[in-house]
């Protein structure tokens, strides 16, 4: 099983800033996150890889390790 993707973790799959993917949550453009302690945002994987597969403009990174 993978482990959860944190917001380091989408930003470097989606080869973007932290902040992106903050701002991104705020427009809900991207899937919502599980959110630990309430603040603490995480992603299922299989939830970031299909959002990135519907994007057009979003390319993952390859060297992200998972």
């Amino acid at each position: 099983m993978k482990p959860m993707y944190t917001v380091k973790d989408v930003a470097e799959v989606c080869r973007v800033k932290p902040t992106t993917v903050h701002r991104w949550v705020k427009e809900g453009a991207i899937p919502p996150p599980i959110r630990l302690n309430g603040k603490t945002m995480m992603w299922k994987p299989e939830a970031i890889e299909n959002w990135i597969a519907s994007q057009p403009s979003v390319e993952p990174a390859n060297d992200h390790a998972n």
